[in-house]
C-alpha cells in the first residue's frame, strides 16, 4: 500500500508555528533588551512554566545561537541581582531584527532566516540558500 504525499524533498525547509522559540523571538522583538528569565516568563507564562520541557535550556541554546550569528549581543552590564549573593542575570539586546518569522537555529551552526530565505553562519556573513562555499 502506498502512502499519499510527496515522493521526495520539495526544497523548502519546514517552519513550525507556535513553538517556544517562536514565542521567545516575538518577546525579543517587543522588549529589545532582556534576560532569559524575561523570555521564559513571556514565552512560557507563569502557570505553564512546569508544563514546558526545560524551557530555560531550550531558550538559552536559542539565544546562544542568535548571539553567535550576530543577531543578538550580550550587554556588558547585568540585570540587578535578586539575592545578595547573586551577580545578576546576563542581559542581551536585539541588534538585527530579521522580521516577523522567527529565525531557525541549525544543528551544524548558523541561523536560517525564513523571512529572506538566507542562512546566517556563526561568523555573521550572510549566504543565500543556493550559495555553497567550498
Amino acid at each position: 500500500m502506498r502512502k499519499p504525499g510527496p515522493k521526495g524533498p520539495h526544497g523548502k525547509p519546514h517552519v513550525a508555528r507556535g513553538t517556544l522559540r517562536e514565542k521567545a523571538w516575538r518577546a525579543m522583538q517587543i522588549k529589545g533588551k532582556f534576560t532569559l528569565s524575561d523570555l521564559i516568563r513571556i514565552a512560557v507564562g507563569e502557570a505553564d512554566a512546569d508544563a514546558a520541557k526545560d524551557p530555560r535550556s531550550n531558550i538559552g541554546r536559542y539565544v546562544k545561537a542568535l548571539t553567535a550569528a550576530g543577531v543578538l549581543i550580550e550587554m556588558p552590564r547585568r540585570a540587578a541581582p535578586a539575592s545578595l549573593t547573586s551577580n545578576g542575570e546576563k542581559r542581551w539586546m536585539l541588534v538585527r531584527d530579521l522580521g516577523r518569522l522567527a529565525p531557525i537555529a541549525r544543528i551544524k551552526g548558523g541561523i536560517y532566516d525564513p523571512n529572506s530565505a538566507q542562512t546566517i553562519p556563526p561568523t555573521g556573513v550572510i549566504e543565500s540558500e543556493g550559495d555553497h562555499v567550498e
